[in-house]
């Protein structure tokens, strides 16, 4: 699986406050959604932006996907990512401190 960085897909720098992120989630959602873009891969744009906004909006969830991902922008902070339980706990809306075990 290929790395996603949550951030750069958002376009917002690491440690920036969450009114940034949702500023920017929004822009991104109303101009990548399906029903309003004319862009052949709107849906997937839509998808991959709901995607980082749903890991970076909650507090735990970023904490897990930071904590995973921090020094690394490879595929290998991406299997960790993934490996870790969090990447999956993220996505069913479950809090990854409850899902992963502490290393």
């Amino acid at each position: 699986m290929k790395y996603k960085d949550y951030y750069k897909i958002l376009g917002v720098a690491r440690g920036v406050g969450d009114d940034e992120i949702k500023k920017n989630y929004r822009k991104l959602a109303r101009k990548y959604h399906p029903d309003v873009s004319k862009e052949a891969n709107a849906k997937e744009k839509f998808q991959e932006v709901s995607e980082a906004y749903e890991t970076l909006r909650d507090k735990e969830k970023r904490a897990a996907y930071d904590r995973t991902c921090t020094a690394s922008t490879s595929a290998s902070c991406s299997s960790r990512w993934e490996s870790s339980g969090a990447h999956s706990a993220a996505r069913s809306g479950l809090s990854p401190a409850k899902t992963t075990k502490c290393r």
